[in-house]
């Protein structure tokens, strides 16, 4: 229900500026990028990870990619990834991805419950740590944050990333499959 909702609203955003040719064209530039692969894998599998082939991009793909991209590129976004030396296990695989993320050190402490619906578990960072980011203009910003931030893990769409970093905690855990690194985000407040 939530994930739908979500989708939903970035579904009305969309539809909503379809008739300002400025910002359609930068989603085109967007989709353009994508599909010449402009975007590292890790950096896209930090923001979202689909079941899908690269074809099936989609506008409201476009959208989410474009505004986190540019709120990561003007320092409102930090991140820093936590080497974990495991991959994910599929999402019904709870214990062992519990085993796995039972190797996080001290800061760090992960659970993961799994399911369709809200976060997939959480990580807990004991104690405040880094997370930086370089800006288009190429000037690092950086901020301490702790607490706990939603964990998903596996596949997950831009819409509930956005979700994330815009409501709530304003933070995300995300461990995308096939990586070795939980990656931590966090909107500057």
């Amino acid at each position: 229900m939530a994930t739908t909702i979500i989708n939903r609203s970035t579904f009305n955003v969309v539809h909503k500026k379809l008739e300002n040719t400025e910002w359609v064209s930068s989603l085109l530039t967007c989709i353009n990028k994508y599909d010449s692969g402009f975007f590292p894998e890790w950096y896209l599998s930090m923001l979202f990870q689909s079941d899908y082939s690269d074809s099936q991009f989609s506008i409201y793909d476009a959208y989410g990619l474009t505004c986190l991209h540019s709120e990561i590129g003007n320092g409102n976004i930090f991140y820093a990834s936590i080497y974990l030396g495991e991959t994910p296990s599929h999402d019904k695989r709870i214990q062992d991805i519990n085993r796995k993320l039972k190797k996080l050190w001290h800061p760090f402490r992960g659970v993961f419950w799994g399911g369709t619906q809200f976060e997939d578990g959480v990580i807990f960072v004991d104690n405040p740590i880094e997370l930086s980011v370089m800006t288009y203009e190429g000037t690092e910003v950086s901020g301490y944050v702790s607490g706990r931030f939603p964990l998903e893990v596996g596949t997950t769409s831009i819409a509930k990333t956005m979700h994330y970093l815009n409501s709530g905690a304003k933070k995300l855990a995300r461990w995308p499959y096939n990586s070795d690194y939980i990656y931590l985000l966090a909107s500057r407040t």
